[in-house]
């Protein structure tokens, strides 16, 4: 999707007319060309327009400076027209000076604006366009008629903020859009859209970041604050990180705290679990699954500690896990038992002068 700036008031029209009257701009800033209705019209001249405000869309890309124009009449003199938008009183990308066609037929003229160009916007309230009327050759005189201006720009875009800031940083729009924080950052950060959507806070960030739309969301980093996921594909929070993680959605949906992590970690759906939530590392807090199918949820225990008895046996204890229905034990990275009952285990007919590791997983 695109935003459109078109002319919204005269700069200095210079010796263009309005056809059949009123005012220059009126002739030329509507949205789909009367060619037949209104139009200016010059000889030779230079005119210009300040264009309507648009939202930076914080890319460089897709920006199109589009007019509708013809010679006024076949034969005579070759009728030529070129265009120029401005920011205030500095060229942002000037044509050169193009015939018209010598049949009097209306024809839409484009200026692609290069993503160099672009990229020295930094003002999309101030914008104008100068269009040149010129002649060459010989014959009769004609004039140039222009019954149509307008610049394309894309929606507004991803919101990135990087470094150290403070503030709200917002996206909303019917196509992509993401809202990126890379470094140390507070505030509120929201993507809402009904095409493919990302909230990504990179870093160290302290606030509220919430994902709503019809595709995919993920906040990743070391983070802390409220973090929500809602949709009808897939959601996911990851990284260390505390407070209150949610997901809702009808399909899958998957909170991963890798690492350190507290909390609450929730995930309720109408499908699988995808892993419901899955917690690695040293963490504490309240894991739950609700929905209507499968999900399941794993964490360490703490304290887990091995002692050997004897060249063949090895006895395991940790700390019970709140909420626990079993544990499944894992001896060099291969589950030995699943939903073993207590949080005490003895590992029988070891190899001698062998090393071992152990690992514990909750199951709720």
């Amino acid at each position: 999707m695109a935003q459109f700036a078109r002319p919204s008031s005269e700069v200095d029209a210079g010796f263009w007319l309005p056809i059949p009257g009123g005012t220059t701009t009126a002739a030329i800033d509507e949205v789909t060309p009367n060619d037949a209705t209104d139009y200016i019209a010059s000889t030779e001249a230079t005119g210009e327009w300040a264009l309507s405000s648009v939202t930076d869309p914080n890319d460089n890309t897709g920006h199109i400076l589009r007019i509708r124009a013809r010679k006024s009449s076949s034969g005579g003199r070759t009728k030529t027209i070129q265009r120029e938008l401005r920011q205030g009183s500095t060229t942002i990308q000037q044509s050169t000076a193009i015939p018209l066609a010598d049949d009097g037929s209306w024809e839409t003229i484009t200026l692609n604006i290069t993503e160099a160009n672009a990229a020295n916007i930094t003002d999309y309230s101030d914008l104008r366009v100068v269009l040149t009327s010129g002649e060459t050759g010989g014959g009769g005189p004609r004039d140039v008629h222009v019954t149509w201006v307008e610049l394309e720009v894309p929606n507004a875009g991803p919101t990135t903020v990087q470094g150290t800031a403070a503030g709200d940083y917002t996206y909303s729009g019917d196509g992509t859009g993401q809202v990126s924080v890379q470094g140390s950052s507070t505030g509120s950060y929201s993507y809402s859209g009904t095409g493919a959507g990302q909230s990504t806070i990179s870093g160290s960030a302290a606030a509220t970041y919430a994902y709503s739309g019809a595709s995919d969301g993920t906040i990743t980093g070391s983070a802390t604050g409220d973090y929500s996921y809602s949709d009808s594909v897939t959601g996911q929070i990851v990284g260390s990180a505390s407070e209150v993680y949610d997901y809702a959605g009808a399909v899958s949906g998957l909170v991963t705290a890798t690492g350190s992590a507290a909390g609450s970690y929730t995930y309720a759906g109408t499908a699988a679990g995808s892993a419901g939530n899955d917690v690695q590392g040293s963490a504490s807090g309240s894991y739950g699954y609700s929905g209507s199918a499968t999900g399941q949820l794993y964490d360490r225990p703490r304290n887990l500690v091995a002692t050997a008895i004897s060249s063949s046996q090895v006895d395991l204890t940790w700390d019970a896990f709140p909420g626990a229905t079993g544990y499944d034990i894992e001896r060099n990275s291969t589950v030995i038992e699943t939903d073993w009952g207590s949080n005490s285990y003895s590992d029988t007919g070891l190899d001698p002068d062998t090393l071992y590791t152990y690992r514990v997983r909750a199951v709720v």
